[in-house]
């Protein structure tokens, strides 16, 4: 699973707590410009976000992508005492704590959500208890994340299953086009021999001449495949033989 994915699916996750709409008006933190933290940051604004702030160790590199993504800076050293303001806090440093249980218990009460992205953990686990504050680690995401790459999975499969289905289907077709065009050609010329038989005869047609008329067409319908089947030999013959016995079920 790349970095840009657990980006993606870490705002993704902002969302269940934060109306997509709200977002422009919700403060966002990230820590860390990393892979990770620059894939949050870039995918931000297409969430909604607005007021986005970056705090790395390296200022040079927050500056850098807060140029690119339109974020404001903040020193990383100094990040920790501005917290107060932030409503969702998006931690991918790596080296462990990065904020103390007490610095979140002295906060004012308010709805914020942290996303601990860090491996090892930065933020301590006991922060997801403390009112109006919900925590989301790496290990949550990572599972809902794999639980939706399942459906999509599942669902691809489906969609495979269908469409070979649907391929068989047509090959089926495909292999009766030449039987049907075959029967479209002999309806046609049986046609063509009964209305040419119809037109010698401009009387009503009586009994008799039905009879006539019925016997004339026989003798031309079966013209065509007497010729064929005399002139054959040997295997092909056979073959012509039990065909017209398979068509027609003769005895």
């Amino acid at each position: 699973m790349g970095a840009s994915s657990v980006g993606y699916a870490a705002l993704e996750r902002v969302t269940d707590f934060f109306p997509r709409k709200t977002l422009a008006q919700k403060k966002l933190l990230i820590i860390g410009t990393g892979q990770l933290g620059t894939d949050v940051a870039r995918y931000a604004a297409s969430f909604g976000f607005t007021q986005i702030t970056l705090s790395n160790r390296t200022l040079a590199k927050a500056e850098a992508l807060a140029s690119e993504v339109k974020a404001s800076v903040l020193p990383f050293a100094a990040f920790a005492e501005q917290i107060a303001s932030f409503d969702v806090i998006v931690s991918c440093v790596s080296g462990g704590e990065v904020l103390s249980l007490q610095s979140f218990q002295s906060l004012p009460e308010k709805r914020r959500v942290l996303l601990d992205l860090a491996v090892p953990l930065s933020f301590p686990a006991e922060v997801g208890q403390l009112p109006g504050i919900s925590l989301v680690n790496m290990d949550e995401l990572l599972s809902k994340t794999q639980a939706v790459q399942k459906v999509r999975e599942d669902a691809i499969a489906e969609v495979i299953r269908i469409i070979r289905e649907d391929v068989g289907t047509f090959e089926d077709w495909l292999q009766d086009v030449p039987v049907t065009q075959a029967l479209q050609e002999l309806k046609r010329y049986f046609a063509t021999v009964l209305e040419a038989e119809l037109q010698n005869h401009s009387q009503t047609p009586t009994p008799q001449l039905s009879q006539s008329l019925a016997e004339a067409a026989l003798q031309k319908l079966l013209r065509r495949p007497a010729k064929t089947l005399k002139t054959s030999q040997g295997p092909n013959r056979q073959v012509l033989l039990e065909s017209l016995q398979t068509l027609f079920q003769l005895a």
